[in-house]
């Protein structure tokens, strides 16, 4: 079931993209349980007045790269 709601989401993400709904894209990559950074900064740079929230998508997009940067030495030291 959850294979059948996550193709079926990325359907819906990707219309929304070719149909310019990028209101619609922000208010999902910022949904509770469902954060995503990427979808936000993707969505958020593309609309007038969300360089706030630009902003904060970045610092996060960063500081997940950074705390994955931080796990591959290990993993790779087993």
């Amino acid at each position: 079931m959850a294979v059948k709601t996550w193709v079926c989401m990325c359907v819906c993400c990707r219309c929304s993209k070719e149909l310019n709904q990028w209101e619609v894209l922000t208010e999902y990559g910022n949904a509770k349980g469902n954060t995503n950074s990427h979808l936000v900064l993707e969505s958020a740079w593309r609309q007038q007045n969300y360089w706030a929230v630009v902003k904060d998508a970045v610092s996060q997009v960063t500081s997940n790269i950074t705390s994955q940067r931080s796990v591959i030495p290990v993993i790779s030291l087993q």
